[in-house]
């Protein structure tokens, strides 16, 4: 019995021994579901857009200050690459280092795997257009000009037209002393094939594209104004007309971040105050500048949206909502709402101790939502994040999902007729170097593994491991054999 107890003794110290440290920060993953699961390093990461693979999985290009060179602001820093199997391993990671610190915006994934990247230097003084093959290898990294002094310029939004690339963005041309809204079409080789400036007129004085969504050969665009509301217009990129232009809402805090279109509906997304607060808002219009209709999502603070995403029937909505500001800061907001009428059929908030958001959104053919953003990390960085939720909105492991129930109400802006003029530009390319590298990245989960998965190297706190639990029953174990080889006394 001594030797049994002895050999029980060991086995419990050898156990103890091993047992991970916990390391709410950092912690290895080692399982197989897709669901939260956060990439980054000990700086801050923004995900401003990620690109669904054809065979499944994600490309994703971030702005990186965890790697790379110093940046200049909070925003900027090096392109960060990575491409996502669909179990959610790392099949790829890789480092960009441009000439000056960048902010890369929105991305592309075009026929062969590459993707082109669009974003502004982080000084705002040049804008960037990158493609990177498939395998990683740059293929170009350029800076854009209007050929006109600017004060501040970007691409914010990118996709594809037939064989070529379009990128929208905008700049302030000092020679009218107004921001005009820029649209560049590129061949795949990075070769500007043409270039336009929009005016909007009056009343907008520094307005922004923020979003860029192609319906065949519309360009449909949306943005907001610093002292103006929301817009949106058509832009026909085969006969070099527009289509249509509104003005959405009827104050400065009208702001729309996201576009789509769906059955002939344009979908917008973004932020309003019309009813005091900031509060999340979704409309849809017809392109005769009919409200089809709108929807507000409320919480106790601010609250945006980004992402938009609709598989015919629904629209998948991400960004942010704060039900409890002065706590939490801002949680990550994915919500589901009926196409034809606009009724919300779910929507749910995740966060952590520190702000998360989310900007990018995608559904695939199983009906499974994907929401990309940032997560606050305990040491108060932001690092990558990629959530999934089941088509009724639930999470399959473990839920970060806050109890908190937010208001709607019905939201029917003014849609007012705006009359933009069409300004040619010239536009050439300067090519840039870019070195690239591998870099491993830190991946880690945020909940325990699921019954039947692997377990982690290391915990979250509130987690239990197995070596926690095989340590308990030892001593159960222990404890038991100690009391019957105790001698019985009167």
């Amino acid at each position: 019995m001594k030797i049994y107890t002895h050999v029980l003794l060991i086995m419990l110290i050898i156990i103890l021994g091993i047992s991970p440290a916990v390391s709410p920060a950092r912690a290895a993953l080692y399982q197989t579901t897709f669901q939260d699961l956060v990439y980054g390093g000990d700086s801050y990461d923004y995900p401003w857009t990620m690109e669904p693979l054809p065979g499944g999985g994600f490309i994703v290009a971030a702005t990186t200050q965890s790697f790379g060179q110093p940046h200049l602001q909070r925003y900027d820093g090096s392109l960060w690459v990575t491409r996502i199997t669909p179990e959610g391993r790392l099949a790829l990671s890789m480092l960009y280092t441009p000439p000056k610190p960048a902010i890369f915006y929105d991305s592309a994934l075009l026929p062969d795997g590459s993707i082109v990247v669009v974003g502004s230097t982080g000084d705002y003084r040049e804008a960037v257009v990158a493609r990177i093959a498939a395998n990683g290898t740059p293929v170009y990294y350029e800076y854009l000009s209007p050929g006109v002094p600017v004060y501040s310029i970007g691409l914010t939004s990118v996709d594809l037209h037939g064989n070529n690339i379009v990128a929208v963005g905008f700049f302030y041309d000092l020679s009218r002393y107004k921001a005009i809204q820029w649209i560049v079409v590129l061949d795949r080789n990075g070769t500007v094939i043409s270039s336009v400036g929009i005016d909007l007129g009056a009343p907008y004085y520094y307005p922004i594209t923020f979003s860029l969504h192609i319906e065949g050969d519309t360009a449909v665009i949306a943005g907001y104004g610093y002292t103006n509301p929301g817009f949106v217009l058509g832009y026909n990129l085969t006969g070099n007309t527009i289509e249509y232009a509104y003005k959405v809402g009827d104050s400065r805090g009208d702001k729309y971040y996201g576009v789509t279109v769906e059955d002939g509906q344009i979908i917008l997304v973004g932020v309003t105050d019309d009813l005091g607060g900031e509060d999340a808002a979704i409309i849809s219009i017809q392109d005769n500048g009919t409200l089809n209709w709108g929807l507000l999502l409320r919480s106790n603070g601010t609250d945006r949206l980004f992402g938009v995403h609709t598989d015919g029937e629904h629209v998948y909505v991400s960004g942010w909502a704060q039900p409890e500001p002065d706590r939490y800061g801002n949680d990550t907001l994915v919500a589901k709402v009926r196409l034809a009428d606009g009724r919300l059929a779910w929507h749910r908030i995740i966060g952590s101790v520190n702000d998360d958001w989310a900007y990018r959104t995608y559904v695939d053919q199983a009906g499974n939502v994907y929401a990309i953003g940032g997560y606050g990390t305990p040491d108060a960085w932001d690092d990558v994040i990629i959530l999934r939720l089941s088509s009724d909105g639930g999470m399959i492991s473990c839920p970060l999902i806050r109890n908190t129930t937010l208001t709607t109400a019905p939201y029917t802006p003014p849609i007012t007729p705006i009359t933009p003029t069409i300004l040619a530009y010239t536009t050439t390319p300067t090519p840039q170097p870019l070195s690239y590298t591998n870099i491993t990245v830190e991946t880690y989960r945020l909940c325990p593994p699921l019954v039947g998965g692997t377990a982690h190297t290391t915990q979250e706190p509130g987690t239990t491991s197995i070596y926690t639990l095989t340590a308990g029953i030892l001593i159960i174990l222990y404890t038991a054999t100690l009391r019957r080889a105790k001698p019985q006394t009167e």
